[in-house]
């Protein structure tokens, strides 16, 4: 029965219905609540609402049930950085980078957290790390070349 309203929560989800998918999953978390998947994608929708404490809740749950899963790292980093809590999304990128080093996405965005603290340098660390894992990520280019502005008081 759980299987069932994972599938029904991702439909809704699928289709924007975002309160009825928080439902759904809810409901299987009901059934079986050791379901990394429901925590993951509940997480995942909290997030899409903006409810960024409850995407954290889930998303921690879910790194209890699966420790080894990089990409629930980097979703409750993203978390952390909407929410403001730079910090705690370094370090969640950090874990997920030491789980998968060829994580593109986690260098670029810690690295975006590192411009958002103003820590440059280490932006640019980043940024590159992610050009060498990905040398056509534009978006890791365009912000490293703003990290090299900043750096030299442009």
């Amino acid at each position: 029965m759980a299987s069932t309203l994972l599938y029904e929560a991702g439909v809704h989800r699928s289709k924007g219905e975002l309160d009825s998918a928080i439902v759904a999953f809810s409901k299987a978390l009901e059934l079986d609540p050791s379901s990394f998947s429901a925590y993951n994608n509940r997480g995942l929708t909290f997030l899409e609402k903006k409810r960024y404490q409850d995407a954290i809740g889930d998303f921690t749950a879910a790194i209890r049930l699966r420790p080894d899963r990089a990409f629930v790292y980097t979703n409750r980093a993203g978390a952390y950085q909407k929410n403001g809590e730079l910090e705690s999304a370094i370090v969640d990128y950090t874990t997920a980078l030491e789980i998968d080093p060829k994580l593109a996405t986690a260098y670029f965005n810690r690295g975006n957290c590192f411009f958002q603290a103003e820590m440059y340098e280490k932006a640019i660390g980043d940024y590159d790390r992610a050009l060498k894992i990905n040398k056509r990520y534009r978006e890791a280019t365009n912000n490293k070349r703003l990290a090299q502005e900043r750096l030299k008081g442009n």
